[in-house]
């Protein structure tokens, strides 16, 4: 039984067919692959300070839980692979693997405007409903490598990464904020506004744009001014 709960612990952190190379030598065997492309969303709380002041910690953790669980959830929905979730974040990606290759793109659309409609519901331990999120899109290549030994995780790095993270703290709260690259890719299935542009080491000024969700009218007014 501890076999079993160890292994489906481990099949939650790195994907079934990486986990069989890397036992292959023991568990010693390096594993790095290279991705040529992949779609990542990533997810800031920017309501999580604001929650910080007026809630006490225990209050704090249980709504935040009760908001990660949900989003685990949405990621077993749309099969996307769940790189990590931090206290105030989230991090998923798709395309990785054979079965998402043709539409990754699609199935973290599809888990971004879940999880903007999920936070929108969440109820607070005052009553109020609604908590506040920053999420960010964008597709390209990218590394991924498993990082540790004791609790081993399947990573992924590179510019794309690091893009999409930009995208989600130069966002809008309660928005979906993609990359043109993104947009291009998606525009038969969602209606996009221009948002602004930014500089990325890789690809230099990049044009940003807004999903016509959630909070997408306040966003463009907001840049406006």
């Amino acid at each position: 039984v501890q076999g079993n709960k160890e292994k489906t612990s481990l099949l939650q952190m790195i994907p079934q067919k990486v986990l069989d190379r890397l036992q292959k030598n023991g568990g010693t065997a390096l594993v790095v692959d290279e991705h040529k492309t992949v779609t990542v969303l990533t997810c800031e709380f920017s309501s999580l300070s604001e929650m910080a002041l007026t809630f006490s910690k225990a209050d704090l953790v249980l709504a935040v839980n009760d908001l990660l669980a949900a989003f685990d959830n949405l990621a077993v929905k749309h099969d996307v692979y769940k790189v990590e979730n931090l206290v105030e974040g989230y991090m998923v990606i798709s395309g990785h693997e054979e079965s998402s290759s043709r539409d990754h793109h699609l199935r973290i659309l599809n888990m971004a405007l879940d999880m903007v409609s999920t936070a929108q519901r969440a109820r607070l331990p005052d009553g109020q409903v609604g908590v506040s999120v920053r999420i960010g899109m964008h597709c390209g290549p990218a590394y991924a490598a498993v990082i540790g030994f004791k609790h081993a995780a399947y990573t992924f790095f590179g510019h794309t990464i690091s893009i999409t993270s930009r995208l989600e703290s130069k966002g809008f709260p309660g928005c979906i904020h993609a990359s043109a690259a993104m947009k291009h890719m998606l525009d038969a299935e969602m209606e996009w506004a221009e948002y602004s542009e930014q500089y990325t080491k890789d690809q230099g000024i990049i044009v940003t744009y807004i999903a016509k969700v959630g909070d997408w009218e306040a966003a463009v007014a907001d840049r406006a001014l």
